[in-house]
């Protein structure tokens, strides 16, 4: 009996151990899967985050509004307990944080954190991750020598395991992103390859967004430069224009624009042709057009219009601008040279007036000669007649002994005479 009881013991003790093994190993197994099952739902939580964060990327206009949805994303759909992003200040080298997210985002409001490695600030997982422009991974916060000037603040605020992912700009290290988890060795690899994937998602935004900032730029200093010559252009009171190959308006200023009567926007696309009443006025301006076309060099006229019921005339200057595609564009000045025309037309009239004046000035002069002649030879012809007369009474009364007197006074009457 005694030896049954003890078999019937050993048995039981054995069916107890073995109960227990089996019992640790469908623990062990379930916890397995539960880390296993747990593992998935990181995944997938960082899947969502991911595709979140490349929607964000296409719909943000900033920057800075970028990094703050971002870090949202993270924790939202990560479910991290923060996530922040910190850009380099170029003159300080120290990190700023310029967005940040998560119910232990008052850790990141005491961050002093810098890039350079002589630096206490600049040897955590964040500096040293801009510095060696790699993922860095803290699994356990406070086992990593490089945390130990934050884990005060880190136990505060229940953080124990980090991931710190370099951002770049242009394929230059410009910040990172941080995210911490509430529990260590969160940070498997393939968790690192998603942030991984992340944080170049994040730089491809920033690239974007840089370019488009380039490009807004550009865009704002071109409206603004043709702004400043559409000021010097319709400052101009001489009429400006363009025209395309097919003599359509592309610009006009405001003084071509009160020529024909319009505003400068209303001209805009209007066939330069249906600005004259004849299709012969407008030709002159069209051929002038294929000319500069044609050759490539500038060509000068002058055109002859009423316009607005006012005769004008034009100067015109026509010059060949060749665009990118090969066509030609039209430059032109115009002139009015209305009143100098007018005063040249004056000119020649007075001159023509002053011409007539002195050919009448001449005939009368010469008229008043002739009748100066006329009354000189007549009170001339009398006094020289009154003269004879008395030389030749003078000489017959010469006595006869006197004979050269006489002759004297005989050659003196003849000298008269035939005067």
């Amino acid at each position: 009996m005694e030896k049954f009881n003890a078999a019937a013991k050993s048995l039981v003790r054995r069916a107890a151990g073995l109960g227990n093994a089996l019992a640790a190993g469908l623990f062990n197994r379930l916890d397995q899967r539960g880390a296993a099952e747990q593992r998935i739902v990181r995944l997938n939580n960082l899947y969502a985050a991911l595709s979140q964060a490349n929607q964000a990327i296409l719909r943000m206009d900033g920057r800075e509004a970028l990094c703050r949805e971002v870090c949202a994303i993270a924790v939202k759909y990560g479910h991290f307990r923060l996530a922040w992003i910190g850009l380099i200040e170029a003159d300080s080298r120290e990190v700023r944080v310029v967005a940040v997210s998560g119910p232990a985002s008052g850790y990141a409001g005491d961050l002093h954190i810098s890039c350079d490695a002589d630096n206490p600030a600049g040897c955590g997982p964040t500096g040293t991750a801009i510095r060696e422009e790699r993922i860095y991974l803290c699994n356990d916060f406070f086992a990593d020598p490089a945390t130990l000037p934050w884990r005060e603040n880190a136990e505060e605020y229940g953080l124990r395991a980090s991931a710190s992912c370099p951002l770049k700009l242009e394929g230059r290290v410009v910040g990172a992103l941080t995210l911490y988890a509430g529990e260590t060795g969160y940070f498997d690899r393939e968790v690192a390859n998603l942030l991984a994937d992340l944080s170049r998602d994040i730089s491809l935004g920033l690239d974007f967004l840089a370019r488009d900032d380039r490009r807004r730029q550009a865009e704002e200093a071109l409206l603004e430069r043709n702004h400043f010559i559409r000021q010097i252009i319709d400052t101009d009171p001489n009429c400006i224009f363009v025209k395309d190959a097919a003599g359509r308006f592309l610009l006009v200023n405001q003084a071509m624009a009160a020529l024909h009567g319009f505003a400068p926007r209303d001209m805009i696309g209007l066939d330069g042709a249906s600005l004259f009443p004849s299709r012969e006025e407008a030709e002159v301006h069209l051929q002038a057009d294929r000319e500069v076309i044609a050759t490539r060099r500038p060509f000068v006229f002058i055109a002859h219009h009423i316009l607005g019921g006012r005769e004008r005339w034009l100067m015109v200057t026509k010059v060949p601008m060749e665009q990118p595609d090969g066509s030609v564009n039209v430059l032109g000045i115009a002139v009015d040279i209305s009143e100098s025309k007018q005063a040249e037309e004056k000119l020649g009239a007075a001159y023509k007036q002053l011409e007539k004046q002195a050919t009448h000035l001449e005939v009368v002069r010469e008229e008043e000669q002739k009748r100066i002649a006329r009354e000189l030879h007549d009170e001339m012809g009398a006094v020289l007649a009154a003269l004879h007369i008395n030389v030749s009474l003078l000489a017959a009364k010469l006595p006869a002994d006197m004979p050269q007197l006489k002759a004297d006074a005989d050659y003196l009457a003849k000298l008269v005479a035939d005067g």
